[in-house]
């Protein structure tokens, strides 16, 4: 017979409880072999299911973490409870801190096993009650192909005495039986649970003999790979009722303690029997029938699947939707399988609350489709940059003409005005240009949104309050110019949600760890803006669209603000959420605390002419582009020579090179080398070579450390006259 047959019934016929823990459990010898582990642990540390076993636990921890498991837990000789931390994972590099509940299992005096739980549930009885079983009850498990695969020692004085035979581990246990009715009866049995089903059943041995048998199949990933029988002698009504008690005590220990919420329903969907969560979560007293608390549009899927499992089909994974005791949307994936009481049909339904993950999923669908989006924003953005050169560039060649009226003055500021509003929609588009980088620098946070809170309520008649509890030093790694434009839109919402009237408020605080945990932020130090308006609040039926691209209830919106502003957020490895009712919307944005100093902040240029002796040469394959820089360049008297191609570049820079003191390259070209492979070329032949980068995809990571490869200067477009210059002037200045 094998080696701890009871731990290894119990261990299988309590799989599926325990597996289905947010936590980890586990059990382990007084010199730390592990016996037993649940899913989400071999899941944390990436192991098959069975791998662990046999393996001694100092192979998942860090040497201080077994010394001290060695003390704390190995030495231990009382049944109480003992909390300890320890450093898990599969490598020094992977090591997490986890915190456990353990106990010892103690019979006779004598130390058994240790058990570890990592979440704070009281489940450590469960194991105590059914290792220390009476010995009355009887109690073995069949793979399923009837093979003994574990038996106690009742269960093999019981096969001698009414068989004669000495079962063995690995034994068939029909085959061991004589008589040809009972194989037939006793493999019928095996077979209703190796289906899925849980049953009991009553033996009557002659008119005073009389033993239950229970039945239950044994589940590993969601497959029956065999069965579990109990097999209680209740003779003696004295000795079934201590027995069956004992039996429920250790039952009641996980439904009570469980956080899933565990219920059995008749045919009715009332419920029969409710444990603590499902209590706690369900308000059965005003809604006695459980499809009462399953939401309106989900009610016809759910009750489909009912009439399916009363049927015999068990229900596994079922997701849906129901309102909870405070009549707030939850998600519940549910698995129920059908059992009979007294004759009548009932289901054991299991429901786990899931909002949150369905929360995380609906965010990374969220990040998917922005960023599918990025690679049709960024095509666009810069065909569209690269029309704007034209508009932008040729309306600030006519702006320093020495003749003008005033009707041409006008006019050159309404094209002007126009052309800025179109560089703000190209800006927003290259937000979510996939790869794009942002200019971040150490900024002071709270003077960015003071800016941006003076700008917005300009002229405004609602009012605005600001409530700062960080330090005023506090430091954040920003981009100014898209944080700005985050700030902007959000204030912008929330003053037409205010029909520019009242208070509007932002609070900066310093986000708890219990916060972080809500909100799935990794382990770093946050801030949090929330932006607070009482306004009516975002309609349910459209709140989970406000983040999509080109979602909007204005008539001349875009539909791109509140989602550029989701992707700045991301970007900056933060998080911006919102919470929405009839008394008004808050937005939270959340982003990590800096230890950097502070840069100084760039002081405006001012625009200047200058003195060019020499030619620039230029890359560029957009025609429009080409004659507008070309008209700018001769506007200021400065020579030059534009290429479409690359290689033609390359090659009459080698026979011109003293001819050309500054060379302009767009990044992005249609055919031929790419202005980073034409710069490699040319600054072979050159080192010292002074190099502008310009493109249309302004937030090109290029663009963004083009100092760290070797250029001079960028140039991005859309672009003016004054730009232009600004550009060529810092190019020659660098020696």
């Amino acid at each position: 017979m094998p080696r701890d047959s009871t731990l290894d019934t119990v261990i299988k016929f309590m799989k599926q409880i325990f597996d289905m823990e947010a936590g980890h459990v586990l059990i382990i010898s007084i010199n730390g072999m592990i016996h037993f582990t649940n899913s989400n642990f071999n899941k944390f540390l990436d192991l098959p299911m069975r791998n662990p076993i046999g393996i001694n636990i100092h192979k998942y921890i860090s040497a201080e973490s077994f010394k001290q498991l060695s003390e704390v837990v190995f030495n231990s000789n009382t049944e109480d409870e003992t909390e300890i931390v320890l450093h898990i994972g599969k490598s020094n590099k992977e090591y997490k801190k986890i915190k456990y509940i353990c106990r010892s299992i103690i019979s006779e005096n004598k130390v058994l096993y240790h058990v570890l739980i990592s979440e704070n549930i009281n489940k450590l009885n469960l194991f105590s009650d059914f290792i220390k079983t009476p010995q009355n009850i009887a109690f073995f498990s069949v793979d399923n192909e009837y093979n003994f695969t574990s038996f106690n020692d009742r269960q093999a004085k019981t096969m001698k005495a009414v068989w004669g035979v000495d079962i063995e581990f690995g034994a068939n246990a029909v085959d061991v039986i004589g008589n040809e009715n009972d194989k037939i009866r006793v493999k019928s049995n095996f077979d209703r649970a190796l289906k899925g089903e849980v049953f009991a059943l009553t033996q009557e041995l002659g008119t005073s003999h009389r033993r239950n048998h229970y039945f239950s199949p044994i589940k590993e990933n969601g497959k029956v790979i065999g069965v579990n029988v109990f097999i209680v002698d209740v003779s003696d009504h004295q000795k079934h009722d201590l027995t069956l008690q004992k039996l429920l005590i250790s039952y009641e220990a996980v439904h009570e303690n469980s956080l899933d919420m565990i219920m059995n329903l008749d045919e009715d969907l009332v419920p029969t029997f409710q444990n603590r969560s499902s209590q706690e979560n369900m308000n059965f007293d005003k809604y006695p029938n459980f499809i009462d608390h399953v939401h309106e549009e989900d009610r016809e899927l759910f009750q489909e699947e009912i009439d399916k499992c009363f049927d015999g089909e068990a229900i596994k994974g079922l997701v849906f939707r129901i309102y909870d005791k405070s009549h707030n949307i939850i998600y519940i994936q549910l698995n129920a399988t059908k059992i009979e009481v007294e004759g009548k049909k009932q289901l054991v339904a299991i429901a786990r609350d899931i909002t949150l993950n369905k929360k995380i999923e609906f965010e990374q669908l969220r990040e998917r489709n922005l960023e599918s989006l990025s690679f049709l924003a960024g095509g666009i953005a810069h065909d569209f940059n690269n029309i704007l050169v034209s508009i932008v560039g040729n309306t600030s060649l006519l702006e320093i003409q020495d003749v003008m009226d005033d009707t041409a003055k006008e006019i050159i500021a309404d094209i002007k005005i126009a052309s800025n509003r179109a560089k703000d929609l190209a800006s927003q588009l290259l937000t979510f240009s996939k790869g794009g980088d942002l200019v971040r620098r150490p900024r002071n946070l709270i003077a960015i949104i003071t800016e941006s809170i003076n700008l917005a309520f300009s002229g405004k008649a609602i009012n605005s309050e600001l409530i700062v509890e960080i330090s005023k030093n506090t430091v954040i790694d920003l981009d100014k110019g898209q944080i700005t434009n985050l700030f902007n839109n959000l204030y912008i919402n929330a003053i037409q949600a205010m029909k520019n009237r009242g208070i509007i408020t932002t609070r900066i605080y310093r986000v708890s760890r219990e916060e972080m945990i809500k909100e799935n932020l990794d382990e770093k130090d946050y801030i949090c803006v929330e932006i607070i308006d009482k306004g009516p609040g975002i309609p349910e039926d459209i709140q989970n669209k406000i983040f999509s691209p080109f979602f909007t209830t204005k008539s001349k919106g875009t539909g791109l603000g509140l989602s550029m502003s989701y992707n700045i957020a991301i970007k900056h490895n933060g998080k911006l959420n919102f919470r929405s009712s009839s008394e008004g919307t808050t937005f939270y944005l959340y982003l990590p605390i800096s230890h950097r100093k502070i840069v100084e902040e760039d002081h405006k240029r001012e625009d200047y002419y200058i003195n060019f002796d020499g030619k620039i040469l230029i890359l560029d394959d957009d025609k429009e582009v080409q004659r507008t820089l070309s008209k700018m360049l001769d506007r200021i008297n400065i020579g030059h020579k534009i290429f479409s191609n690359g290689d033609r570049l390359i090659k009459h820079y080698k026979k011109n090179i003293n001819k050309y003191t500054v060379v302009i390259l767009d990044l992005t070209l249609k055919t031929g080398k790419s202005g980073m492979d034409t710069y490699d070329e040319i600054s072979k032949i050159n080192p010292d070579v002074k190099v502008i980068v310009s493109s249309g995809y302004s937030n090109d990571p290029i663009m963004s450390n083009y100092a760290r490869i070797g250029f001079k200067t960028v140039l991005p477009k859309p672009y003016s006259i004054d730009e232009l210059i600004h550009a060529i002037q810092t190019a020659i200045s660098h020696i």
